[in-house]
């Protein structure tokens, strides 16, 4: 499988194409408005002797559908969508007036998108993932044989999708790259919608959109570790070598089970087992120090 990504428009968004050993193709998200850029396209079909068979659209943002009607009557190809991009894709004329694309005119959707269905062009076999979010309808499309992701604009290098338009969902969002993106493979590389390319891997360690969530799950999932553990045992007995030590412990599980639930579905089984070891520490450590520092303290008074 090859791959060839051009940077259309003023939103400077990233068209695909792509193609197997025999040049069956397919474009992507084909955002290409002016003359320049329709032809920059045309002649890379044409030289590279590709025969596209499918526009495939991970959504339909104004900046992602400015060339699927050039292209589909140009090379008289399916346009493919998911059926819930419906709304986002009839006020895509509103958007281009508001945008300054007085050219633009919406295309027809040919064939809609059915959840994790396979999408056949030549040798390549395209997952769709259903990943919304920034869009209502937004997907994703895996190649598993070649480690490619083509997610639109969900996951971008050390960042992550808008939520700030109409009919987005930050909660979606985060949960779409939790349960469908975070599952792939680290060494899957990720080509988003604007931008450079990254890698699934590189993401969960350094996205900050990501470890900011992490960060927070954690301050609020020791806070309840300490509430619920304050409400079982008494908050005269919240160290590590209470005398009431089966109280303590019983708190303890019932606060890694509620509070930290939400953290083992996003981040792993590791890591949660880590941070209860972090906790425990910290515990020990604060008991050895707690009565010293106490005493200190009746002291000055």
């Amino acid at each position: 499988m090859q791959l060839k990504s051009f940077s259309f428009n003023p939103f400077q968004e990233n068209t695909y194409i792509i193609w197997d050993q025999d040049g069956n193709g397919a474009i992507i998200d084909p955002g290409c408005y002016t003359f320049e850029e329709r032809q920059e396209l045309k002649t890379f079909v044409a030289k590279n002797n590709i025969q596209l068979q499918f526009i495939l659209n991970t959504h339909a943002h104004i900046d992602h559908v400015l060339g699927v009607d050039f292209v589909k009557n140009e090379y008289k190809i399916p346009f493919c969508l998911h059926p819930k991009e419906i709304p986002i894709l009839n006020d895509s004329e509103n958007r281009a007036a508001v945008y300054g694309f007085p050219h633009y005119q919406a295309a027809s959707v040919d064939r809609w998108y059915s959840d994790n269905e396979l999408i056949t062009i030549g040798k390549i076999e395209l997952k769709v993932l259903f990943v919304p979010g920034h869009a209502p309808g937004h997907v994703a499309f895996y190649e598993e044989n070649y480690g490619i992701l083509i997610d639109g604009d969900v996951l971008f290098r050390k960042s992550v999708g808008r939520t700030d338009f109409p009919l987005c969902n930050h909660a979606d969002l985060m949960n779409s790259i939790r349960t469908e993106l975070y599952t792939l493979p680290d060494s899957v590389k990720v080509y988003p919608g604007h931008g450079g390319p990254t890698t699934i891997g590189e993401e969960k360690v350094s996205n900050p959109y990501i470890k900011a969530r992490q960060f927070i799950g954690r301050l609020f999932g020791i806070i309840f570790c300490y509430a619920v553990q304050i409400g079982i045992c008494g908050l005269h007995d919240i160290h590590f070598i209470s005398l009431r030590f089966p109280r303590w412990l019983f708190g303890q599980v019932i606060a890694c089970l509620l509070g930290y639930r939400q953290r083992i579905r996003f981040i792993g089984r590791r890591s949660f087992l880590w941070n209860i070891t972090q906790f425990y520490l910290t515990e020990f450590i604060g008991a050895k120090l707690r009565k010293p520092v106490y005493d200190r303290v009746i002291r000055i008074l």
